[in-house]
């Protein structure tokens, strides 16, 4: 009996141990990543770069490391100065998108040049992410060709084997699903292209509601070239759409191909 009682006690003090770690680096235990999901994104580093919004920041620290990333950040003003060549994406956070032009106004800058000259996987965040395409001439999923979309949490399905939907943690959506992405409403950077129907034909997307499917949120133009349009904080993602934006920058590198387009096609048709 005193042997079982010193095990016992021995997995109690092992336990308390183990928590007060967690505890102590402001950790928990429980991982956010659903249950019985992929860790998409395993040994993958990725480095965020962020101007004001540290909540946002800090909640995709989160998002990523739950799904097995390594999770970096940079202040916009000091990315020129960092060596990007040990990372697999960069994402531009929202906040780096202030006013019309945000800190990407200037195109050229030694900033841009910088991200752009690693070779590496850009992931843009709503704003910011669509005025840095704007500034360095990747104007078809940029600013320029955007509306504003108010109290955004959905998004419309058209295309079900779209990056976003299609593994590692595979999500099984039909064309006209609507898909809650988000628990509380933000603005998002929408793409529009009503006046150039034949914008489609440039990059791959899903549509921001299933009313009007001339403006899409979900984008990539190329393998490296992503747009996640929503400004919403990833604390407020729901399950849905965590899968959706780590399997969107887990597949994009691998997934897209110009010689194989997959065609846009309008809700219903």
């Amino acid at each position: 009996m005193s042997v079982r009682v010193g095990v016992v006690r021995w997995i109690v003090a092992l336990v308390a141990r183990f928590s007060a770690v967690f505890a102590a680096a402001g950790g928990t235990a429980e991982a956010e990543r659903p249950e019985g999901s992929v860790a998409s994104l395993a040994r993958a580093k990725i480095l965020y770069v962020w101007r004001n919004d540290t909540a946002a920041r800090d909640a995709f620290d989160t998002l990523f490391s739950d799904f097995g990333a390594q999770y970096y950040t940079v202040f916009v003003e000091q990315v020129a100065e960092m060596d990007l060549s040990p990372f697999d994406y960069i994402v531009i956070g929202h906040d780096t998108g202030i006013g019309l032009d945000g800190d990407w106004g200037v195109e050229g800058s030694v900033d841009q040049e910088h991200i752009l000259a690693s070779g590496r996987t850009i992931l843009g965040i709503g704003d910011g992410g669509a005025i840095f395409w704007d500034s360095v001439g990747v104007v078809d999923i940029g600013w320029g060709r955007s509306a504003t979309g108010l109290d955004v949490t959905t998004v419309f399905v058209h295309m079900p084997a779209h990056a976003a939907w299609t593994g590692p943690n595979t999500m099984l959506v039909d064309p006209g699903d609507t898909v809650v992405m988000y628990s509380q409403g933000a603005t998002a950077t929408q793409l529009s292209t009503t006046d150039d129907p034949q914008l489609t034909s440039t990059f791959e997307g899903e549509n921001a509601n299933p009313e009007d499917a001339t403006y899409y949120l979900i984008l990539f133009q190329d393998a490296d070239q992503l747009q996640w349009g929503f400004n919403g904080n990833p604390a407020n993602l729901t399950n849905a759409g965590k899968f959706a934006l780590t399997n969107f920058l887990a597949n994009a590198p691998r997934f897209f191909d110009h010689s194989v387009m997959l065609p846009m096609v309008a809700a219903g048709q």
